[in-house]
């Protein structure tokens, strides 16, 4: 689904967006599965994503948040699309791509077991936690414990929220009571996080920060809708001089905010997001093509890189290399693989894995899907 609006503005660039918060994730923050010993590559250029590059994941679930209430809203709204419908087109652009990411780290996970005896980074390589993967229920859902492609935790968290999203837009008369639960929602997201709580079973930090996350997004593709032109470009302008303000206190002072976490969901995403839809030559520049087609690798990116990690990992035991992961073009090597991997599979593979895919979800469940 790419990003549609009923309003004026154009939210192509938001798919730019996700890429470079995809990158960020895997190329910078997850660097960290690799422990280089002498420092981090580039660390001068990443200086807040290295130790807050997980933040992205917050700006992932709130662009999936705006995405769903614009491409979902009115459909579900008046009951034209029946709900086992509804979870099969969430279900075809992630869960082939899942399987075989999850299929991936195994093979890759269980080569590292047999040569140093142990899995590389996430533990808990066992059965249980392998149909959990294979039923979205893995971190944050029916447990906290990471396992086999960990990252991909996001993936099982999305999911719920899929569901909650349908059914309160199925049963909330107009939008402002779907805001409204939102809005609490929110609130209750914003809870599980202060509070701390770290229940295996949803009330988790990781569901917090999805349905924090995801409730703003509603929220904000709402109130985009009764913007002008005008008052867009304004608070456009407000937005990147706000961002650029607080990234050069950033540099200077450190952290500002006293709560890294809360201040970059509650103000340094938003202002993210105002500076890409209503800033003119923001929006235009990373609504060009090449920024659009990169913005669609970004779950491509998400869940090969770790795999990507392991292969070398594993190559790098095997051969006895003693790869200096600190070393920039190591770090570029890493980079280039992973690109290469996801461009590899959108370009070849994503049509055969979702064909094959699409043939057994209807055979199992037997229903009639609409194009």
């Amino acid at each position: 689904m790419g990003y549609t609006m009923e309003s004026k503005y154009d939210t192509r660039c938001l798919n730019s967006l996700k890429f470079f918060a995809a990158c960020i994730v895997a190329f910078v923050w997850h660097y960290q599965h690799f422990s280089p010993a002498n420092g981090s590559p580039f660390d001068f250029i990443f200086k807040w994503s290295y130790p807050f590059g997980w933040l992205m994941v917050e700006l992932f679930f709130m662009l999936s948040g705006m995405g769903m209430f614009w491409g979902y809203y009115e459909c579900i709204h008046c009951h034209k699309m029946e709900f086992s419908e509804y979870i099969y087109k969430r279900l075809i652009k992630i869960y082939p791509l899942f399987i075989l990411t999850l299929g991936l780290v195994i093979i890759f996970e269980f080569w590292h077991k047999i040569q140093i005896g142990d899995t590389f980074v996430y533990s808990n390589f066992d059965l249980w936690h392998l149909l959990l993967n294979i039923f979205l229920c893995q971190d944050g859902i029916l447990c906290i414990d990471w396992s086999f492609n960990a990252p991909s935790w996001c993936i099982s968290v999305c999911f719920l929220l899929y569901i909650i999203f349908y059914l309160v837009v199925y049963f909330s008369r107009n939008r402002r009571m779907v805001t409204c639960f939102f809005c609490c929602l929110g609130i209750l997201g914003a809870y599980i996080i202060t509070a701390e709580w770290n229940y295996p079973v949803l009330l988790n930090s990781l569901v917090g920060r999805g349905i924090l996350c995801f409730s703003i997004g509603v929220m904000i593709a709402n109130i985009y809708q009764s913007i002008n032109s005008k008052e867009a470009k304004i608070l456009g302008c407000f937005s990147l001089l706000c961002l650029v303000i607080l990234y050069v206190m950033y540099i200077i002072w450190g952290d500002i905010s006293g709560n890294m976490h809360l201040f970059f969901i509650f103000i340094v995403s938003p202002l993210i997001i105002n500076t890409f839809v209503f800033v003119p030559c923001v929006n235009k520049f990373f609504s060009l093509r090449p920024f659009v087609y990169l913005g669609s690798l970004s779950m491509e990116i998400y869940l090969f890189h770790f795999i990507v990690q392991c292969a070398i990992r594993d190559v790098d035991i095997f051969l006895s290399l003693g790869i200096d992961y600190s070393r920039c073009r190591i770090w570029i090597m890493y980079v280039v693989i992973t690109l290469v991997i996801s461009i590899i599979y959108k370009q070849f593979f994503i049509n055969i894995c979702t064909k094959t895919f699409g043939i057994v979800y209807k055979k199992i469940i037997n229903i009639k899907i609409s194009s």
